[in-house]
């Protein structure tokens, strides 16, 4: 890819995940398995058929989003089908995975302690998980739709990007006010698990944050430059 990326095709994997360990969650999330060796990231796309560009793409931005650049020139190397495929599948690990793991971890760390604050503590963990789940069912069945009508040359009439854009929750922030009760309220003698799922809890909404990013600065200005290029053609 043609872009001045800290990361290019000819790189290691090896290399990368070694920079940066998070970027292991974005491996899984394309459907790349371990037993890199020393090969490079264009080898393992191709082995894998994982659109490049995209994985190029998302792996820079991820790594310094600050200074990433969504100029148009990236938008139209990107791969929307595989992007929301990608999407899809960060939903599947969330939803299917990781909140269950959290859940099931939660109640154990709390058994010990108070009942009432550790009941409250549940409700809200369960209220917030419906929350998101609502969330990305909504992006499946609505959003990511109407986006593969529009590379299908389909366009609801009665529907735009910028809908979705102007109701995008930041869904990691509940999260993060979770671990601010626990902190705050929860007192137990026995710190081991609800130390170690507390970390866990700041690792999924970190975890979150990241995808709300790849949304944000790529997902939804990608769209909105389909849909420019739909009406310029009408």
């Amino acid at each position: 890819m043609k872009q001045n990326f800290k990361y290019q095709e000819t790189d290691k994997v090896y290399d990368l995940i070694s920079e940066n360990y998070f970027l292991l969650s974005i491996f899984s999330r394309f459907g790349i398995p371990l037993g890199f060796g020393d090969k490079n990231i264009k080898q393992i796309c191709e082995e894998n058929k994982v659109d490049l560009n995209t994985f190029l793409i998302i792996v820079n931005l991820l790594s310094n989003p600050n200074f990433f650049k969504t100029t148009n020139q990236v938008l139209e190397s990107l791969n929307l089908k595989f992007l929301i495929k990608f999407l899809n599948k960060s939903h599947d690990y969330f939803l299917n995975y990781k909140f269950s793991k959290i859940r099931s971890e939660l109640e154990k760390a709390l058994i010990v302690g108070d009942k009432p604050t550790a009941s409250v503590i549940m409700k809200y963990y369960d209220e917030y998980v419906e929350e998101v789940n609502n969330h990305m069912m909504y992006e499946e069945t609505t959003v990511f739709i109407y986006v593969n009508d529009l590379l299908s040359k389909k366009k609801m009439l009665d529907y735009n990007i910028d809908i979705f854009k102007k109701n995008h929750d930041q869904v990691e922030s509940k999260l993060q006010e979770l671990t601010s009760i626990i902190i705050k309220y929860y007192n137990i003698d026995n710190t081991n698990a609800l130390y170690n799922i507390l970390f866990d809890i700041f690792v999924c909404a970190e975890d979150l944050k990241t995808h709300n990013i790849i949304e944000d600065n790529l997902f939804v200005p990608a769209v909105e430059l389909l849909e420019q290029q739909i009406n310029n053609t009408i």
